[in-house]
């Protein structure tokens, strides 16, 4: 099956190069990998992760950047107030890109779209309401991908070594699911 061919890919030993003495994205992701070889944990993240991303976009945008003029042509210029939600997904995008392309291109739309449909959804619920329905909606999907972790996974999540592996579960999710797409063809 797909997931199977899929798995096999994302777990496959890492070469170091001999040019670099930073690491591959081979081994950045087939250690990240080690903690996701359970299909019922991986399609837990794949429906989560991107959940998560969204919410704290949602979360973020209610933390305007004031900066006078330059906020003020943002506004103008896009229709939508300058927040921390945008310098965040920026550095997130920067470093996706960095990271391999093509799965770097897939989450720079997906962030792009997060951003501008974040503000929909605090249009359509308010701000009261919306910042709470986010804040419920990320702590649940938290604890769902916990859950798949201590009891599919029977591992602690990778985040438990290393916090930065945050921003690594939304590219890990894109490229299993481009690597299951493309082997499923």
């Amino acid at each position: 099956s797909a997931i199977t061919a899929g798995d096999s890919f994302l777990h496959q030993k890492p070469q170091k190069s001999k040019k670099s003495t930073m690491v591959s994205l081979s081994d950045y992701y087939s250690s990240y990998g080690e903690y996701h070889s359970n299909k019922i944990n991986k399609w837990i993240h794949i429906i989560c992760v991107p959940i998560l991303v969204w919410t704290l976009v949602a979360l973020f945008v209610y933390a305007p950047l004031e900066s006078g003029d330059i906020s003020a042509q943002f506004t103008r210029k896009t229709g939508l107030p300058l927040t921390y939600a945008l310098p965040l997904l920026v550095v997130m995008a920067a470093f996706y890109l960095y990271l391999e392309i093509v799965c770097g291109t897939i989450l720079v739309a997906f962030l792009a779209f997060t951003y501008y449909s974040t503000f929909s959804f605090v249009s359509a619920f308010g701000y009261d309401t919306a910042w709470k329905l986010a804040l419920v909606v990320h702590a649940s999907s938290w604890i769902i991908q916990f859950v798949g972790h201590g009891v599919y996974e029977k591992r602690k999540p990778a985040l438990l070594d290393n916090v930065l592996q945050i921003f690594a579960a939304p590219f890990f999710v894109t490229l299993v699911s481009a690597v299951y797409v493309w082997i499923s063809r």
